[in-house]
This record gives C-alpha cells, structure tokens and sequence, in this order.
C-alpha cells in the first residue's frame, strides 16, 4: 500500500497529480484544506506519538542553545554574528528553536510513513527537509513549486502610513523636556481590558504593567511603541484615538516611530547598516563552510535566509544608539518581554550607551522557553538585563538554575497585575455576568487561550474542552482569549459547531482578572493565567496532552492534570459536585513561592527599585 501526504496547499497541476495517485491505490492523508477536485476522497491524519514530540522539544532546545557557542576557527558562531556589543544570534534564537522542531516535527513523520508503507510521496512547503536529514529511499518529497503570496490588505497599508505620518507630524510639535529624565518604560503591549485601581472602571490598558505606569513620577518617560502589523488581507490595521492622545497625563511618552523615522533619514546609520550587513554575510558563509551537522546547516541556512529581518533589527538598535547617545541623562530603561528582539535591540543599544537594563517578568518561564535558556558564556558576556525583577523565589531560582542569570541581577518583588485583587474580590459576581450576559445560576468553566505553534494540539486542545462542556446543562464554557489570538473568534466558533457544542462564549475585552473573580473552574494548557486562577483560590486544570508540566502546575499540588477530553469531562464533574477539591496549603505555598506577596505594593517596590538605580 502506498500514502500520499498533503502538507501545504497545492497547485492544479499537483492536485491533479495527486487525484492520479488516489485512482491508483494510494491513501490520503491530508493535513492541509484540499482543493475542489481532492474533496470527494476520504482523508486520514496522523499525529506524532507524544513521547516523540517530547523527545523532540527537549533534543532541540538543546541543539540551537549550544549552536551560539560553537566553535568555528576558535570562534564562536554568536561572535562572527556579533555587531557593537551584541549579535543577531540573540535576536533569533528563539524563532530558530521553534523553525528547527517543526521542522524535526515533519521528518518524525515522514519516518512514520516510511515504515508503514511501500512508498510515500509527500507534499510540503518545506524546502529544509532534505538538508536536514537523510531521508529514507520509498519518500519523495515535493516541495513548493509555486509561492502562495497572501493577498496585500491595502487598507492596512494605508491607515498604518497615515498612524506613522501622524505619529511623527506630533512628537515633531510635541515638546518634551528630556533633559531631566532618568528612566525610561517601554510600553509596546496590546491594549486588553484592565480594570483601573483608582476608578475601578474598566479600560484599554497595558495588561501588564498598567499600575506600574500609574505610579510614574516626574523622574519617568515611556517610549510608547505600536506593533507593526501584518500586511496580509486577513487582519486590518484600524486607526485609534490612543494612539495618538495621551489620555493618562501622568504618563508622559515619547513615540517609538519617530525614533525609527528619523533614523531613515540619517547617513551614518545607513553606513554603519551595510558593514554589518557585510559582516553577516561573510559570517553565514564562513559557517556554513566549515564542519556543521545537518541540523546546524538549517539553522546557519535559515539565519541567511532571514538576513533582511536581521538588517531591520540591526537599523532599530543603531536607530536607538544615536537617540540615547543624544540623550544621556538616562539611568534606566525597563520593559517586559526583554528577550523579544523587538525590545533586545533596545536594550542592547541603551547597554552601548551605559543605561541599566531592567526585565520585567510578564509570564511563566519553563524549560522549553528559549527566550530565557542561555549558556554559561552567556552569561559571562554579559547578554541578559542588568537586572530582572521576577514574580517570586521560584523563578529567580529557575533562571539562575536553568537560564544561567547572575544571581546578583535577580530581584523578587512579586506579580504587578496583583496589586488589584485587594480590591477585586469584593466586586458583585451578578455585574460581572450581566456584563457578559450568562445567567447567575450556571457554573462558569473559563478556558484561557493561548496560541501554541504546534497548531495540532492548539486545535486538540480547543476540541477537548469543548467536547467536555457541550452536555453539562448547568455548565457555560468562557473562552478567553489570549492578546496573540484576539482575532481568533473565527476559528474557535467552527471548532465549537464541529462538535456542536453550544453553551459558551467567547470573549477578549474583558478583564481577565474580573472573569477568574465569577469562574468556578479553570481550564488552560500552560498559560499563565493558571497562576492567577491561585491567586483567587479556583480549582485549575491543565490539559497536557504531552504530559510535560511545563509549568509545574501539577507537581506543585495546584492544578489537576488532564490529557484528553474524557479526563477533563470527569475533573470537572468531580469538581462541580464537590468530589474533589483543591489544596487550600498547596495554594498557599504556591503563592509564596511563585507570587511573592499579594498585598497590592508590588508596584511600588518595582518603582522604588528603579529609582535606587544610579
């Protein structure tokens, strides 16, 4: 018996090779939406064995965090990739990681195929198989023939032409006294739901660093950036009042885009580019000449293939470079998601120009989180923050344990978006649900989102939690959803009617912390949103198909540990009638160690850090 496998979208010319195949006693496994033609044929799917997917994850992670540190001619890879005082290999490493396992992802299964049938032809966008392993003698792979480029938004590129024009036009006539600022707060996050600590109103905020902003002073300034979008026709740039009106006076910010526009008209910058883009290319080749194993020559081949993204990134550090070297009363520069290149080329220019670096920890960090796994060299050079304020005694231990941080740079002040609860917890459970139309009497399941790059358990995932609820009479199934997926309302609705479930709903601009407040149970994978459901003391499932424990939920007593829809189902039937329930010692160890303190100061302590920095 043979296979044909269906791994990215195909041509007319292929989708009639592939219906040739079919009329001849191949089987289809389709992974893929099939065109017109295909559709009267009946389809199969496989799914790699989860032990594998695990065995993958970790063997991977290693590979790309010790490929910065080979040795090529006695130097490292990250150092003939280095500019200034840093290297794109940082600006990348993270993206590489997860290149490299869906890439080992796709060969797992080709070896699958392989030993299950006599021959195997198998359609994928991936033109890196080949290089990166030996592939067996009955697959032939057919890679992309014909590049399906997404159709351009036009509106999109309009509107964020006109938000740059006019960004621009106003910090131009916007005077700003720089002279006596000494500390600066990046603010670059999507605006969600948050309720503010002073009206109690809920507004459009920064999630995660809202009451920290509130608590600025005279001595502060944020750089307030706005993620450049995607161009393609299924999401569209809209333009909004706050990007534009400086609604909190007590935040005074200067924009991000007017930094990087200026920046274009500059010679030197432009000079300064083309050396390192020299650089980097001399640097590609000389790697990928020398003694490299399959997996290093895709990662050395798909780094050159994203040169341009590299050059962006270097333009933004050199945009950044001159405008701190114009202003150097700086002391500081603080921000979440430190480690994001966005936000490292920033960090890494402030470092040129002699400003303290500070990360602000913004969600659980794990041992497959290559944002924050370094190397011992890493360390030494000097890579991360100055300093990093963590949640709490846990993850400084975890980063000085497994992300080899200097214990030094580490500091515990707690979670900011706590400061909150004091006084959420005495909010009326009936305005919540009026607000979000459910009635009072149903049990409220809330199942955070998260966007998972293995898109097949994201959508198993979605499947199981809808498939537990769907019978439960007395059950409504919240699904929140995560920044990364705000658009998603689409494709969780299909899910839903696929298993005809009906009794949920899905919502985005509602304070996360307002619906854990009414839930009765917690559902997530391994979002952080699992900690916060400790912090109101609500029973919490993880469902782990992998049976990871990323973030050791389960092993610390505080979540039930779910690996399909029947385990799920039965939690929370368990939990609703009172047939299991949580650990009130385990909860509260939890919080100590992962949380700090919930006192509604964690702010302040953050506020006072920063301004003890000389």
């Amino acid at each position: 018996m043979n296979a044909v496998v269906i791994k990215r979208k195909l041509c007319n010319s292929e989708a009639l090779e592939v219906k040739n195949l079919l009329d001849n006693n191949y089987i289809l496994y389709a992974y893929f939406n099939l065109p017109d033609i295909l559709k009267p044929f009946e389809s199969k799917s496989h799914e790699i064995n989860i032990e594998k997917k695990r065995e993958i994850n970790y063997d991977t992670l290693n590979k790309v965090i010790a490929f910065g540190d080979k040795l090529i001619d006695n130097k490292r890879v990250k150092d003939l990739l280095a500019f200034d005082n840093t290297s794109v290999w940082y600006y990348h490493k993270f993206r590489t990681y997860f290149f490299i396992r869906n890439l080992s992802y796709e060969i797992a299964e080709i070896e699958y195929f392989s030993n299950n049938y006599e021959k195997v032809i198998y359609f994928s966008s991936n033109n890196y198989l080949k290089t990166f392993s030996k592939l067996p003698l009955n697959v032939s792979i057919k890679t992309q023939k014909q590049n399906f480029k997404p159709k351009i938004n036009y509106k999109t590129i309009v509107n964020y032409s006109i938000f740059l024009f006019f960004r621009f036009i106003i910090e131009i006539f916007k005077y700003h006294c720089l002279k006596n600022k000494k500390h600066i707060i990046i603010d670059h996050s999507k605006r969600q739901s948050c309720i503010n600590i002073k009206t109690f109103k809920i507004e459009k905020d920064n999630y995660n660093l809202s009451y920290l902003l509130d608590k600025m002073d005279k001595n502060f300034i944020v750089i307030n950036e706005v993620e450049v979008p995607k161009f393609n026709i299924n999401k569209t740039f809209k333009l909004q009042s706050e990007y534009f009106i400086n609604k909190k006076k007590n935040r005074r910010r200067i924009f991000g885009e007017y930094i990087i526009i200026k920046a274009l008209f500059s010679y030197d910058i432009e000079k300064q580019k083309k050396i390192f883009s020299n650089k980097l290319i001399t640097a590609y080749n000389k790697i990928r000449s020398s003694n490299l194993t399959p997996v290093e020559l895709v990662i050395i081949d798909y780094l050159k293939s994203i040169h341009k993204t590299s050059l962006y990134f270097i333009f933004k550090y050199l945009a950044y470079k001159k405008f701190f070297l114009k202003h150097s009363s700086f002391v500081s520069i603080s921000s979440i998601d430190e480690n994001s290149p966005s936000i490292k080329t920033i960090f890494d220019a402030a470092k040129f120009n002699g400003i303290k670096t500070i990360g602000i920890q913004h969600g659980n960090i794990h041992d497959l989180h290559p944002a924050y796994i370094y190397t011992k060299n890493d360390r030494l050079d000097n890579v991360m923050p100055d300093f990093t304020l963590v949640r709490g005694k846990m993850w400084k231990d975890f980063l000085i344990k497994k992300g080899n941080y200097n214990k030094n740079s580490l500091i515990t002040v707690g979670q900011i978006r706590t400061d909150i609860i004091p006084y959420i917890k005495n909010t009326d459970k009936n305005i919540v649900l009026k607000k979000i139309n459910i009635k009072s009497d149903k049990k409220i399941i809330l199942y955070a989102s998260q966007f998972q790059r293995d898109l097949a358990i994201r959508e198993q995932a979605a499947l199981d939690v809808f498939n537990a609820v769907k019978d439960m009479p007395d059950a409504f199934l919240i699904i929140k959803l995560h920044p990364s997926e705000k658009d998603e309302f689409r494709y969780y609705h299909s899910l839903a009617k696929k298993v005809n479930c009906k009794n949920y709903n899905i919502i985005y601009f509602i304070d996360l912390y307002l619906l854990l407040s009414i839930s009765d149970i917690v559902i997530t994978c391994f979002s952080t949103v699992g900690s916060e459901a400790v912090y109101f003391y609500k029973p919490l499932i993880i469902l782990d198909h992998l049976k990871q424990d990323i973030q050791n939920y389960h092993r610390n007593g505080i979540a039930f540990q779910a690996t399909n829809s029947k385990e799920l189902k039965n939690y929370i039937e368990k939990i609703l009638s009172n047939d299991l329930k949580i650990n009130i010692k385990a909860y509260e160890k939890f919080i100590n160690k992962y949380a700090y303190k919930i006192d509604g100061k964690v702010s302040e302590r953050c506020i006072n850090f920063i301004k003890n920095i000389k």
